[in-house]
């Protein structure tokens, strides 16, 4: 994978000199190498042992280490009381731990264990931060949000276009009355028609950034293939998890109908 060293590190805060790729099908080593002083982790036990994992498939453990910061930045991974680095977004107060809704992480989880650190940290970095290159004018402050705060602002912008009805009146017939108020949460008293409806949102707000990385290729006049890859990546594992939930749900309702207790 070919990258703009400098572009890439500045924007998304990874290690391309050792990131590598890394995927489920990585074998492990045969010799487990230990962490180093890892008494720094023994309030951190799930970090800590995350770090191991990724050490057994092969990772140093500066490279597992930054993976490790990533999915604690996403809400993903608890770090005890650590005082990490690059934690100033994404963490215990706004971070993916703060959602109810299981598809979603797991497909993040899914894509995150399929990528190198690289396509990782863009990930992190652009559904957790501000696009300082489409608002040059804006101050450091401007960077820092929460995942929430993203999804509210996509909120307030696909409803001024008229909601996912007017995005496509056709793939989303059954949305024309339906309004998103920026809540992702899926509760267990929502019909399955309320929880696609926040899935296929979901769909069409990874799709926007994918957009907002073409403007910002036209401003730097150069490809980010890793970061819209990434994406392409997110989607097609959110839909395919999206898919499976629907399947169980019609699975579900089927033997329900086929289990009736017969009325005397």
């Amino acid at each position: 994978m070919k990258v703009d060293t400098q572009t890439i590190y500045n924007k998304h805060h990874v290690n391309t000199q050792e990131s590598k790729t890394t995927n489920k099908n990585t074998s492990y080593n045969k010799d487990t190498i230990p962490i180093e002083n890892d008494s720094k982790y023994k309030n951190a036990p799930e970090f800590k042992a995350f770090i191991q994992k990724w050490m057994d498939k092969g990772d140093s453990e500066i490279i597992a280490r930054e993976r490790a910061t990533f999915y604690a930045q996403a809400g993903l991974l608890e770090y005890g009381d650590l005082k990490l680095e690059d934690l100033e977004y994404g963490n215990k107060k706004h971070g993916l731990n703060l959602i109810n809704n299981s598809v979603l992480k797991n497909a993040i989880l899914e894509t995150f264990d399929s990528l190198d650190n690289e396509g990782v940290g863009i990930l992190v970095r652009r559904l957790f931060k501000h696009d300082v290159e489409l608002n040059p004018n804006k101050n450091k402050d401007y960077e820092s949000i929460a995942f929430q705060e993203l999804i509210d602002e996509f909120a307030s912008k696909l409803n001024k276009l008229g909601g996912l009805y007017n995005i496509d009146d056709k793939k989303y017939s059954n949305y024309k009355d339906l309004q998103f108020d920026g809540n992702i949460n899926i509760l267990e008293n929502m019909s399955q028609l309320e929880k696609n409806f926040i899935y296929d949102t979901l769909v069409e707000y990874f799709k926007e950034h994918i957009n907002k990385i073409s403007l910002i290729e036209q401003i730097h006049n150069e490809p980010w293939t890793e970061a819209k890859d990434a994406f392409n990546v997110l989607i097609s594992n959110f839909e395919k998890k999206v898919s499976e939930e629907n399947d169980n749900h019609k699975a579900l309702n089927q033997y329900t109908k086929n289990n009736k207790p017969i009325p005397y």
